[in-house]
């Protein structure tokens, strides 16, 4: 097996594998008691130290690899800065989908002090963040898709029934399954398991 191929597999176990289990545990926590506050600090310091382990790990696989090999140690510094490109390569996927979150983040922030929409609060936007960045910025239109069509559709279903007319959705759990589905149907398990 490759060091890409165990890479891959060990990323789609502890980030995608993980974080729907951690979510889907909070999701019945927040059917139960309606709070997920420790959902935000359990799953950045998760991500923070996850992403550090796997990339610190992979550099140090490559930088291996490359120093065995008598063609390949040309690769390394300082003959060459390949080596740190594929780092940045490997990196730059999971800083881009926290600049994403964080983008997202302060849109949301903006909109909500400037129309003053009292429907969605702060709990809400910082799970919607954080959902982003766990999504990855590639599966950002997905993510954002799939919330918006499982809501419309809830939305035409209560509107069937006299009982659900009239009530407020609440975000919580669309973007809590949407983030499971996403993390369960990504493009980590489309590469892993050559379904694609």
């Amino acid at each position: 097996m490759s060091i890409e191929k165990i890479f891959l597999l060990a990323n789609f176990t502890l980030i995608n594998v993980y974080f729907a289990i951690l979510w889907l545990f909070y999701f019945y926590f927040w059917l139960k008691k309606g709070s997920i506050k420790k959902i935000f600090s359990i799953s950045l310091t998760s991500y923070v130290i996850i992403v550090s382990g796997l990339n610190a790990w992979r550099a140090y696989l490559l930088y291996t690899n490359f120093k065995s090999s008598p063609l390949a140690k040309y690769f390394l510094p300082p003959y060459s800065n390949y080596y740190y490109d594929l780092i940045w390569r490997s990196l730059s996927f999971y800083f881009y989908s926290l600049v994403a979150g964080l983008a997202l983040y302060l849109l949301l922030i903006f909109l909500h002090n400037k129309f003053k929409y009292t429907r969605v609060n702060m709990e809400e936007i910082k799970l919607f963040s954080i959902g982003a960045v766990l999504v990855g910025w590639t599966n950002l239109i997905s993510y954002l898709g799939l919330i918006v069509i499982s809501m419309f559709l809830v939305l035409i279903f209560m509107n069937f029934f006299k009982s659900g007319k009239g009530k407020n959705l609440t975000i919580t759990p669309f973007v809590i399954l949407a983030v499971i589905i996403i993390l369960l149907v990504g493009y980590n398990s489309c590469s892993i398991f050559r379904i694609c």
